[in-house]
């Protein structure tokens, strides 16, 4: 009986023992459950809430570009535009603008081009369709590349708004497109037109396909020289031509505007200082004047400015002088009268000033050459100083002689003005010129006759120097290698030589400027007098036929070797401003010994517009770097922290940290690097004694954003700072 009492309690615990076992599992199924549903429905929450911030934001912009539009009567929002902040609380009106105080701060002109993006998706059109909808209702456009409608609207509408106002694409550089003024598409208001046109034309080989098609549409001029040679120099001297008779332009000549006889394009066309520009033979337009040479010569062009003015008042008054008083010796004050016998298109010429400069500058050199005979025909003379001894001094000694028989004259002593005195000589202060005749006679000579040998800016001199140019650059090329002459190279003299103990120059070539001779011949060498040397030099090599001849070859033999050999010793191109490349260093060529490399990369980084496409190309072949500032924050400010974060596991540099110069674990070229005073400044925002300005700062704190790599190295967080701040205070107790 026990043991049926037993076996049945047994069995009941069993029974109780399985039942809660299975309400165990049961309840721990169940919460499993909830636990999963739980997590579900709050990321269905965060995705309902992500969806609902994202409709708010759509709905943000739609209502602030339905505002913008309202205003401005456009859709292109400028790229920097942020709506602006009330300046007193409570306000919504700033400069007359009224904003809602939830779009206040917000960044229009950034968030459009995500605007398009959204709504031109297949599920931003599904989730955002009220928002489109309204969007098409005030008139947005359907756009598929919100920066080609952008440039399309902006600088594409004022370059053809331009043209239809002024006839042409000559834009000036500074040109901006005027505000307020209805003639010009509003969202171009205040858009600087002509720098963005300088744009253009330097980025040409990275512009877009749609931006190319554009352009050729309405015949955008890519070259200002051909299109300025083309469309003005040539209808205008063709006018001119057609006006006055000949095309003998004055330099100061500009064409009238508000004329009836000049088309309104050509209006201020410095029509006189263009052509003075193409006769000086300096390089300018020397390709459009080759290929015009069949219309220059139609037109009557002569190259030599001087040739219409000698034909046509010089020599015929010179001619009339001789007519009139029997003689050629012009006095310096002469002008010619404005009545007959004289030419009547040279009245009010200052004859005797133009034949001073004959004697003593030589001016009209080679049209005084081709005349030559003509003016020997009028005794034109040559020497004033010579001819006043011939014509009255001599004359006058041997009068007084006859008259007093003998040569002793007081000094006080003038000539009559009656015979037997020569008519010439009379009231010639006859004693004061006898008192000293020799040293009076040389030294009036050799006055006069200075200037026409020895001035180094005389037609005379500048002869000599060239027929010395082929010996004195093969003895150069002899001597250093090659013919890139430094402009301010002179040949040393005997004493010069002689402390060097050498002697390597020929006799006659001492003290000869020979960059500058060279530099000066390279302007004329296409003159016809020049042409036998030129082509002597030619052959040797040295390209002087036109001056864009001669500055390419100083470009690739002196300034692109430069860079080359500096980039293949040093391995970049942050060249230190006062680099000089090494004389008599094997590594670099003999022709860069002394070049300004570091000013030379200065200045061409600092406008890089002016420089040809041939120069442009050369440089990014070589892959030049032009910003040399964020070049040197990559090459030495980011590996210098990587480094020092690598090696002492914090990012508080010291403000006295230098890289030391005897630790292996650096970089050779992190070598006495200040990075902690840079690390100082870039905190602090401070400018280092050395900055230029407060830009350079915000630039380098910009370099710092946009490398996200630096951003934990440099802002330490709260707890690190906090302790230590405390035991920089413990140790300071």
């Amino acid at each position: 009986m026990l043991a049926l009492v037993h076996g049945r309690r047994v069995n009941c615990a069993v029974l109780l023992y399985s039942h809660a076992t299975s309400s165990v599992v049961s309840c721990v199924s169940s919460a499993s459950a909830i636990r999963a549903f739980s997590d579900a429905h709050f990321q269905q929450q965060q995705r309902a809430a992500k969806r609902g911030k994202k409709h708010e934001e759509i709905a943000a912009l739609v209502a602030a570009v339905r505002i913008f539009h309202d205003k401005h009567q456009h859709f292109v929002v400028p790229y920097n535009f942020e709506i602006p902040v009330p300046l007193t609380a409570g306000s919504g009106s700033v400069n007359g603008e009224l904003w809602p105080k939830h779009l206040q701060g917000l960044k229009l002109g950034r968030q459009m081009r995500r605007l398009v993006k959204t709504l031109n998706g297949k599920s931003g059109a599904i989730q955002h369709g009220n928002a489109l909808q309204e969007l098409r209702q005030m008139g947005f456009p359907v756009v598929a590349n919100w920066e080609q409608f952008r440039w399309e609207q902006v600088a594409l509408h004022a370059l053809q708004t331009f043209q239809t106002l002024e006839g042409h694409l000559r834009i000036p550089r500074r040109f901006v497109v005027p505000e307020d003024d209805e003639r010009w598409p509003k969202a171009s208001w205040g858009f600087k037109l002509g720098a963005h046109v300088n744009q253009l034309r330097v980025n040409r080989a990275t512009l877009q396909e749609y931006q190319l098609d554009a352009l050729d549409k309405i015949s955008f001029p890519w070259c200002v020289m051909d299109d300025m040679w083309d469309n003005q120099f040539l209808p205008a001297l063709s006018i001119f031509r057609d006006l006055h008779g000949h095309v003998n332009v004055p330099q100061r000549f500009v064409v009238p505007s508000n004329n009836d006889k000049w088309p309104h394009t050509l209006s201020g066309f410095r029509l006189g200082r263009v052509v003075s520009r193409v006769r000086s033979a300096d390089g300018f337009c020397v390709n459009q004047v080759k290929r015009s040479t069949h219309d220059l010569e139609a037109l009557g062009f002569s190259y030599n400015s001087n040739e219409p003015k000698w034909n046509e008042k010089i020599l015929p008054s010179l001619q009339t002088f001789y007519a009139v008083y029997d003689h050629c010796n012009v006095d310096q004050y002469f002008v010619v009268p404005s009545q007959a016998p004289w030419p009547e298109q040279a009245w009010g010429l200052k004859l005797g000033f133009i034949v001073r400069n004959i004697r003593q500058r030589g001016d009209f050199f080679e049209l005084v050459g081709r005349d030559m005979e003509q003016l020997e025909q009028l005794d034109f003379v040559w020497n004033a100083a010579e001819a006043k001894w011939r014509q009255r001094i001599l004359p006058s000694l041997r009068t007084f002689v006859a008259v007093y028989g003998h040569s002793n004259i007081d000094r006080n002593f003038v000539v009559p003005s009656e015979p037997p005195w020569p008519v010439k000589a009379w009231g010639t202060k006859l004693g004061k010129v006898a008192t000293d005749v020799h040293t009076q006679f040389h030294a009036t000579t050799d006055a006069a006759a200075k200037p026409r040998s020895t001035s180094p800016r005389s037609v005379h001199h500048q002869r000599r120097e060239f027929g010395k140019l082929e010996a004195a650059l093969r003895a150069f090329q002899r001597i250093h290698g090659h013919y890139a002459v430094p402009l301010r190279f002179t040949i040393p003299g005997l004493k010069e030589e002689e402390e060097q103990q050498v002697n390597v120059w020929p006799e006659e070539l001492r003290g000869m400027k020979l960059g500058t001779a060279l530099s000066r011949f390279v302007k004329v060498a296409d003159k016809p007098e020049n042409v036998a040397i030129a082509s002597k030099l030619e052959d040797m090599g040295v390209p002087v036929q036109s001056i864009s001849d001669w500055k390419t070859y100083l470009w690739t033999n002196v300034s692109v070797a430069s860079l080359h050999t500096f980039y293949t010793i040093h391995g970049h191109f942050l060249i230190p401003y006062a680099f000089t490349v090494p004389q008599g260093d094997a590594a670099w060529p003999r022709q860069t010994w002394g070049f300004k490399l570091g000013y030379w990369v200065i200045e061409l980084r600092r406008d890089k517009s002016k420089l040809e496409v041939y120069q442009l190309q050369d440089l990014a072949a070589m892959k030049f770097v032009w910003n040399a500032r964020e070049a040197r924050w990559n090459q030495y400010f980011v590996p210098a922290m990587k480094k020092y974060t690598e090696l002492y596991g914090k990012s508080s540099v010291p403000q006295s940290f230098v890289v030391p110069h005897d630790d292996v674990r650096w970089p050779k070229e992190l070598h006495g690097y200040r990075l902690g005073q840079k690390v100082n400044n870039l905190r602090c925002g401070k400018q280092s004694a050395n900055t230029l300005d407060e830009t350079v700062a915000w630039n380098d704190v910009e370099l710092v954003y946009s490398n996200w790599v630096l951003l934990d190295i440099l802002h330490d967080n709260t707890k690190e700072n906090g302790s230590r701040s405390s035991d920089a205070s413990g140790q300071d107790a």
